[in-house]
């Protein structure tokens, strides 16, 4: 019964004192192997924490640096998602350029799409402008300046990305 307790308490494994030295030599090494095995998991989940923690030091420092820019730059620039055929979508972000080019808030334009804020001319052919810009710079992301229309009506110059 007292083994039983002590199992429950945390114990590997008992060591009675009429075993055969034979047993004894074999439980010990059986022991020693999974101490052992303890010891490498311990270690490498140490260095896969340390690899996240850095990682996401990285990702946070990046995230400012890309802040700052969006933030700081006097362009208007948007950031929006694509959907599944790679069209443009919802409109993610827009820094504060963006918001007084069009008369929007940050909130407003966030609940559009990148295609409501496209003259009604020129909604069509935006696909195949994105996907030009896409196999130009050969990556998901671009930059394209255009003319739009903002809310009084007027035409003005806006810049977007696409991620």
């Amino acid at each position: 019964h007292a083994h039983l307790l002590g199992l429950e308490a945390g114990a590997d494994d008992f060591l009675y004192r009429a075993s055969e030295p034979v047993e004894i030599l074999a439980k010990i090494r059986v022991m020693l192997r999974v101490k052992r095995a303890e010891n490498e998991l311990r270690a490498v989940n140490q260095r896969l924490a340390d690899l996240a923690e850095e990682r996401s030091r990285a990702l946070h420092e990046t995230d400012l640096r890309y802040r700052l820019l969006f933030e700081s730059c006097g362009d208007g620039v948007f950031v929006y998602a694509l959907d599944e055929r790679d069209d443009p979508g919802r409109i993610i972000e827009a820094n504060d350029p963006a918001c007084r080019w069009l008369g929007w808030t940050r909130e407003e334009i966030t609940r559009l799409s990148l295609g409501d804020l496209i003259a009604p001319d020129r909604a069509a052919s935006l696909p195949a402008r994105i996907e030009s810009i896409l196999q130009r710079f050969g990556c998901r992301a671009g930059i394209e300046s255009q003319r739009s229309w903002c809310r009084s009506g007027e035409r003005r110059r806006w810049v977007y990305g696409e991620s």
